[in-house]
C-alpha cells in the first residue's frame, strides 16, 4: 500500500505540471488573439487616416478650378467633358491629350428653350453652333483647341479646351 500512496504522489505532480501548461497555452493564444485583433484595429485605422489625408490635402493651384465647378452649380448647367476613346473616363481641361473631347451638358431648366452651345476654334471663328434641341439629342465633340461657348437664358460663359495636341500622337 504504501508503494501505491507514493505513485499517487507522483502521477498528482505530473498533473499538476500538465494543468499549469495548459494554462499557460490558453493565456498565450488568448494574449496573441489581443494582439491580432488590436493590429488589425490599427491598420484600419491607418487607412482611413490616409484616406482623409488624401481627401483634405487637395493643391492649392487646383483651388480656381474647384472655385469655376461652385461656380458652374449656380449656372443653372452642368458640364462634364468625357475622352472619347474611353467613354468612362472624364477628361479634366487642365491634362494634355490627344484625344478627341465628348462635352455633354444637361440644362437644370428642361422647360425653357433658351440654351445655345457654341463652338470656336483657336483663329476665332465659330465652327458650330447648337440649338437646345442639338444638345440634348446630340453630343458635342471636339477634335482640336476650342472655346465652348454655353448660353443659358441670355448669360454666356466661356470654356476654353486649350490642352488638345494632335502633332505629337
Amino acid at each position: 500500500m504504501k508503494k501505491s500512496k507514493k505513485m499517487i504522489l507522483k502521477n498528482e505532480k505530473g498533473s499538476i505540471t500538465l494543468l499549469v501548461i495548459i494554462m499557460l497555452l490558453f493565456f498565450l493564444v488568448m494574449t496573441i488573439g489581443m494582439y491580432t485583433s488590436n493590429n488589425n484595429k490599427k491598420l484600419a485605422q491607418l487607412k482611413e487616416i490616409e484616406k482623409i489625408q488624401e481627401n483634405y490635402n487637395k493643391e492649392l493651384s487646383e483651388i480656381d478650378e474647384i472655385y469655376e465647378q461652385q461656380q458652374e452649380a449656380n449656372l443653372g448647367y452642368n458640364i462634364v467633358y468625357i475622352k472619347q476613346s474611353n467613354p468612362t473616363e472624364i477628361y479634366n481641361p487642365n491634362d494634355w491629350t490627344n484625344d478627341n473631347i465628348i462635352v455633354k451638358i444637361e440644362f437644370e431648366d428642361t422647360t425653357s428653350q433658351d440654351q445655345t452651345v457654341k463652338v470656336k476654334n483657336e483663329l476665332g471663328q465659330v465652327t458650330a453652333t447648337y440649338t437646345y434641341d442639338q444638345i440634348i439629342n446630340e453630343e458635342i465633340i471636339i477634335t482640336e483647341n476650342s472655346t465652348i461657348i454655353v448660353t443659358n437664358q441670355g448669360e454666356e460663359k466661356e470654356y476654353i479646351i486649350d490642352k488638345i495636341d494632335k502633332q505629337n500622337s
